[in-house]
């Protein structure tokens, strides 16, 4: 063996024994984690340094701080492993994953504990009744979410009020009932109904007040609709003209409720009525036909006053212009007017015939008895009644008379008349 070799040898006998000891007395450290390691550098040596010229060579772990490598007790023949530092995305990752890992039973509970209360819900939502009759349902001013599900549960529109109120306050929360009457019919679904409760979807009724009518018969018409309380309209309309700004001899608003078909909320109160058919005569009459009746000589009170005498006399739309010369004729003659409608508003009634009886009463209405134009309007007339008393015929006539058809006979003397009227009688 050649002096080099056996140095070499020599050598690393002794870096061995060195070795071992230096192990034996550090065999192990403790980690973090409670693991054991040897400590080793970054090329898993040790580090070892000589204590001078000649003398023994002893071990010195080299330890980082951030780059730290361990290698597993000599008995273990694993892999050694190599810890470095995380970046932040990688941790992050790391701890979503343990979240996921760790409640992933609990995810898959709530989803299964959604999924079955959505069904429920949908279930719930559908109507009760497959139906399709509609209901009036009529909510209160500041009615509750309980009051509200209580009314639709006695409607049989809802099957559960507890799915109405969970419901409410899954997508509803914060929007108010608006009050009113709703007509809802019963196979509409849950959602559609609470849509049409929080946008004030409120139900109208269609009332056609024909031309003639009386304050008497709008009232009772408005009230078969189940749009206002008969009796609360009729004393407002018949003695409440000052409250809306309009000035009658009798307070009555007899004569300005234009005749129209409106489309009215159920449960109007009689004053919102009757504004809504001022605002109609407003619009319909008094500014289209502002200037025109100016021109007449004539009031608008005066004006609706002989266009309803036209409407309860003329049965014809060509008679309306016809009467109308008759009243303008008689009025210029200060002739009575002698209308037999007069007589009937006077008394409250009416009947096909007027007798002789019946021109004995005691009202200011009684144009037999009184010249001139009775005290206002006996019926709410129309536009072409209206127009009729504005623009009436130009004739000489001062009598008529109805003949069986509804048509009328005109005359200029007298004893024209009593020749139609034994020829409408059949003499």
């Amino acid at each position: 063996m050649t002096e080099p070799r056996a140095r070499r040898l020599q050598w690393h006998g002794r870096w061995r024994s060195a070795s071992a000891g230096i192990l034996a007395s550090r065999s192990s450290c403790t980690t973090s984690g409670g693991q054991q390691w040897k400590p080793l550098n970054a090329c898993g040596r040790q580090a070892w340094t000589r204590g001078g010229p000649g003398g023994s060579w002893t071990a010195r772990p080299r330890l980082s701080c951030w780059n730290r490598i361990w290698r597993q007790p000599a008995r273990s023949r694993r892999r050694t492993p190599v810890l470095r530092r995380q970046s932040r995305l990688e941790r992050l990752r790391a701890s979503v994953l343990d979240v996921l890992r760790g409640s992933w039973r609990y995810l898959a509970s709530l989803a299964a504990f959604l999924a079955v209360t959505a069904i429920l819900l949908y279930a719930a939502s559908l109507p009760p009744t497959g139906g399709t009759d509609e209901v009036i349902v009529r909510i209160p001013q500041g009615a509750t979410d309980r009051q509200v599900a209580s009314i639709l549960h006695q409607h049989r529109l809802i099957r559960s009020r507890t799915a109405f109120g969970i419901i409410r306050h899954i997508g509803y929360e914060g929007r108010p009932f608006i009050p009113g009457a709703y007509r809802i019919r019963q196979d509409t679904r849950l959602f559609t109904i609470l849509d049409r409760l929080v946008n004030g979807d409120i139900a109208t009724q269609k009332v056609t007040i024909p031309e003639g009518f009386t304050i008497r018969q709008i009232a009772r018409r408005l009230d078969e609709h189940q749009v206002t309380d008969a009796a609360v309209f009729l004393d407002l309309a018949s003695s409440g003209a000052s409250r809306f700004g309009i000035e009658t001899p009798t307070g009555s608003l007899e004569g300005y409720l234009f005749p129209d078909t409106y489309f009215l909320p159920f449960d109007t109160s009689a004053e919102q009525v009757i504004r809504r058919m001022l605002d109609n005569l407003e619009r319909r009459v008094v500014r289209p036909y502002g200037k025109e009746i100016r021109r007449s000589g004539r009031t608008l009170h005066e004006v609706l006053t002989i266009a309803s005498l036209i409407e309860r006399e003329a049965r014809l739309p060509q008679d309306r212009p016809l009467i109308a010369s008759v009243i303008e004729n008689r009025l210029r003659l200060g002739m009575p007017l002698q209308i037999d409608a007069t007589i009937l508003y006077a008394q409250g009634q009416h009947k096909s015939r007027v007798l002789y009886r019946d021109l004995d009463v005691e009202s200011d209405y009684n144009t037999y008895r009184n010249r001139g134009l009775p005290p206002g309007p006996i019926a709410n007339p129309g536009l072409a009644c209206i127009e009729a008393a504005l623009r009436p015929a130009q004739t000489d006539y001062l009598y008529y008379v109805a003949a069986p058809d509804g048509s009328h006979l005109f005359a200029v003397t007298f004893e024209e008349h009593r020749a139609n009227i034994r020829k409408v009688r059949g003499r």
